[in-house]
């Protein structure tokens, strides 16, 4: 049997006693960024997902200042308000990534202590914030999720309602789009407008990467079937989001998706015709994805010097491009990036 030398045990003794440091772990491990200051930043404070009718609501947040006045290492702490009126105190820890996450509290709870579990989460990046902050409101008899999603950069989804005359047999919302705020905050107002009697409310979703699935974790809001736009928010390295609409019978699939904060073609112009559709612009990509009300087809498209995108050929479902144009008077035409990013054209047929 073969023994380690002395100065082989002597090395062995050395890595040991590095790797059992608490200062050599610490030493090795990356800092986190210093994120102190003041950031401007707006978006909405929804409610959702309540155990009792009615509960939904959106409020569009102007201009707020979220400020992390004090950090030790990885711990921050800080309030949410204009200088000398803090609305929401918040301490937690950032990671050294940038990713964020704590617990708040109203300074002045105007609801009598009904906000329980808040707790937050998000990210820091380039001197950019993007946070939720999540509690459960209400007690035991009625309750309902609260999110206020406050960023940097914000913007406004708007969908038009489900099609009455559809052939499923709960249609989604059509022609989603994003539109982003000139100022953090500044989200237009949602919209009412008369729907079809058997939707009961629109569910939002919202994902960091491409192809949003619709599961609870997900969700980013419910509002009522009178809505038809949102104020959101936009993570620094880029959202996408789709609608459902929901019916007594359940939820429909999915509307088109949008993408916010990430680069896409611009649009100068988009021809639809029952053969093809035809789009010229800038900044695509060597292959871009085109969807029909979210709807892919079933031949890729053609990409030329970038700027231009022709799509033939049927869509997944079968159809001509004829034979759904011909049953639906409005569709969202999208151009999906390979980083993701989409660009999107609501065509009306003439």
């Amino acid at each position: 049997m073969l023994y380690p030398t002395r100065p082989t045990l002597a090395a062995a003794a050395l890595l040991a006693t590095l790797l059992l440091s608490p200062t050599a772990r610490v030493g090795a491990q990356q800092a986190p960024p210093d994120v102190r200051g003041t950031y401007s930043v707006g978006g909405a404070a929804v409610v959702y997902d309540c155990s009792f009718e009615g509960g939904e609501s959106t409020v569009a947040v102007a201009a707020e200042n979220l400020t992390v006045d004090q950090q030790d290492g990885d711990a921050i702490s800080g309030n949410i308000g204009f200088p000398g009126e803090p609305v929401i105190l918040f301490s937690g820890h950032v990671s050294p990534g940038g990713q964020t996450e704590g617990t708040w509290q109203l300074v002045n709870d105007p609801s009598g202590g009904l906000y329980h579990d808040e707790t937050f989460a998000g990210e820091f990046v380039d001197r950019k914030v993007t946070i939720d902050f999540d509690a459960i409101i209400g007690d035991e008899t009625a309750t309902c999720h609260y999110r206020l999603s406050l960023a940097s950069d914000s913007a406004t989804l708007s969908w038009s309602p489900p099609d009455p005359n559809a052939d499923v047999t709960l249609p989604p919302p059509r022609a989603l789009t994003i539109s982003p705020n000139a100022n953090p905050g500044a989200a237009a107002d949602t919209a009412e407008k008369a729907r079809d009697a058997a939707v009961t409310g629109y569910n939002v979703y919202r994902s960091t990467t491409p192809n949003v699935q619709t599961t609870p974790e997900n969700l980013f809001a419910s509002v009522p079937p009178t809505q038809t736009s949102i104020p959101t928010t936009v993570d620094p390295s880029g959202s996408f989001f789709v609608v459902t609409a929901t019916y007594d019978a359940g939820e429909s699939g999915p509307s088109n998706e949008v993408s916010g904060g990430v680069p896409a073609a611009t649009l100068a112009s988009v021809k639809v015709t029952a053969a093809k559709i035809v789009a010229k612009g800038a900044d695509f990509s060597a292959s871009v994805q085109v969807f029909v009300d979210g709807i892919p087809f079933l031949s890729p498209a053609k990409v030329k010097a970038r700027k231009k995108v022709t799509q033939k050929g049927n869509l997944l479902t079968g159809q001509s491009l004829g034979q759904y144009l011909a049953s639906h008077g409005t569709i969202a035409v999208t151009f999906r990036n390979d980083n993701g990013g989409v660009a999107t054209y609501v065509y009306t047929k003439p």
